[in-house]
């Protein structure tokens, strides 16, 4: 790979051409490429270049529409990294002519970035490929004001689309890999496809290339899982989640906080060159102060951005005839789902429900080895669909035994069925208001503090049930009022009129 690409763009300027690439030649410096971008030009540009004669190799590429033509040189290595100033993306022609949502427009397309999508072929079941999914297949099949493209930043070699469920994903370059050509098509793409408005889930430094492509598109990044380093801190208090995370430990941990920071400063910095606009938004207001640690913005004020869940038709709480419990989540080290498995063994007339997988089998699997002959405990896998609402309709709870939690869309499923929560970790006060909160519980959890707390949280929600029935209404009342489709769509469709209001 080389160091240097020069991209010309031209058309119909044979003898100009000539000139630049001559002068390209000129250069002492030999480390580059030359890529000519021809527009279609209906003079004989073509057959100088294909008639080979420059003295130099050279690539050609055919642009796509409305391609902003300019000639720009990229330093590649390490752009994305160390010389994000020296980025000067293609614009299509129609992003001086934003388009936006106002009164007499019918919607707005909204790039979702993320770094995951809830299925398996994509490798991603977590909270944040869940609400994606919830909300590409909520708004885009319906006469919403919103419709939503969602990008996936993932370790793709080239970026492709792909039909998943009915929706069609973006899955991004790798980020972490520069291809001119590639990068250059990727860039054309994003601005074919019209985007008004970029919503980022959480921030993270994968999402840069494809936000700087975009320059002028306002932005607003929604502030899911702030991992400052007092955080990260207490999460590396589980070895295993340390083992998984990063090759060099606590460090490592406390790195990519450091990062994070870094790269919102950097985005910050270049959106300022093109008059960008950035908002931020929060899923919780306990992530707030979080959030400013994590960025090191101390001046941000988040407006409140709920994540929304569907809100299921339920007529009367139900529960099974026998005690259930569900643990639904990413069978991870940071979950510390051995503590569930704990609660099995402490409660055998309790049957309990392990519905979810890992991203680290290697190390996961000897683990729950260790606990597969309990007949009260049974592994469900990925649960979706109609099983996943049986599963939620029959159980008396669920029970969230993380070391870290932001506000889990497992927590707000449960509870819009009006289902209680136990877990240590207590999101603007959901689980102490609609469940049963043990306290703050760090370190790996094998303990016989840890397993305590927690079986006598299970033992409050089982044996009282006014108890569980009033807090699980109260619960699905609150996600009724809070975290609708309904009021997403409110809060974000009037940010960004608000934003055309202010360009307007």
């Amino acid at each position: 790979m080389k160091t240097v690409s020069v991209i010309i763009p031209t058309h119909n300027r044979a003898i100009r051409l000539k000139e630049a690439v001559e002068s390209v030649l000129a250069q002492t410096y030999q480390d580059w490429e030359l890529i000519i971008v021809d527009d279609h030009s209906s003079d004989d540009t073509a057959s100088m270049v294909e008639g080979r004669r420059f003295t130099a190799p050279y690539r050609t590429m055919k642009p796509y529409a409305e391609m902003f033509l300019c000639a720009v040189l990229i330093a590649k290595h390490g752009l994305f990294k160390a010389v994000m100033a020296l980025l000067i993306p293609f614009l299509a022609v129609s992003e001086t002519v934003r388009r936006r949502v106002s009164k007499t427009e019918k919607t707005a397309k909204v790039g979702y970035l993320s770094i995951e999508y809830f299925d398996q072929t994509t490798g991603g079941f977590g909270g944040y490929g869940k609400t994606a999914k919830n909300i590409s297949s909520h708004f885009n099949p319906n006469g919403s004001q919103i419709k939503f493209d969602v990008i996936v930043t993932r370790r793709e070699r080239n970026f492709s689309v792909r039909q998943i469920g009915g929706q069609s994903i973006i899955l991004a370059p790798d980020p972490e890999r520069w291809d001119t050509l590639e990068n250059l098509r990727y860039s054309v793409f994003l601005n074919q496809r019209k985007i008004d408005f970029l919503l980022t889930t959480e921030f993270y430094p994968a999402y840069l290339r494809s936000i700087l492509l975009l320059p002028r598109t306002p932005l607003m990044v929604w502030i899911r899982d702030p991992r400052p380093e007092e955080e990260m801190a207490k999460i590396a208090t589980v070895q295993l989640e340390v083992a998984v995370s990063s090759a060099n430990g606590l460090e490592g941990l406390m790195k990519s906080a450091r990062n994070k920071r870094e790269a919102i400063k950097r985005l910050i910095a270049m959106s300022k060159v093109f008059h960008r606009k950035i908002y931020f938004a929060a899923s919780a207001y306990s992530l707030i102060e979080l959030a400013k640690k994590t960025y090191g913005l101390s001046d941000i004020e988040p407006v409140f951005l709920p994540t929304p869940v569907d809100i299921p038709d339920v007529e009367e709480i139900s529960w099974a005839h026998r005690p259930t419990f569900c643990f639904l989540g990413r069978l991870d080290p940071i979950k510390r789902p051995w503590i569930f498995f704990e609660l099995a063994k402490r409660f055998p007339n309790i049957e309990f429900l392990v519905a979810g997988e890992t991203h680290f089998p290697s190390i996961m699997k000897p683990v729950i080895h260790r606990y597969v002959g309990l007949s009260n405990l049974k592994f469900l896998g990925l649960v979706q669909g109609q099983a996943k609402d049986n599963l939620l309709r029959q159980t008396w709870g669920i029970v969230n035994t993380s070391v870290h939690e932001a506000v889990p869309v497992s927590f707000l499923e449960s509870l819009s069925y009006g289902k209680p929560v136990i877990s240590c970790q207590n999101p603007d006060n959901l689980v102490s208001n609609f469940g049963a909160y043990t306290g703050e519980i760090l370190g790996d959890g094998f303990d016989e503090r840890t397993v305590s707390l927690f079986s006598e949280a299970v033992h409050r929600i089982c044996s009282d049930a006014d108890l569980r029935r009033e807090k699980g209404m109260a619960g699905r009342q609150f996600i009724k009022q809070r975290h609708s489709f309904e009021n997403f769509e409110r809060t974000l469709v009037s940010i960004i009129c608000t934003d055309a209001g202010q360009e307007g």
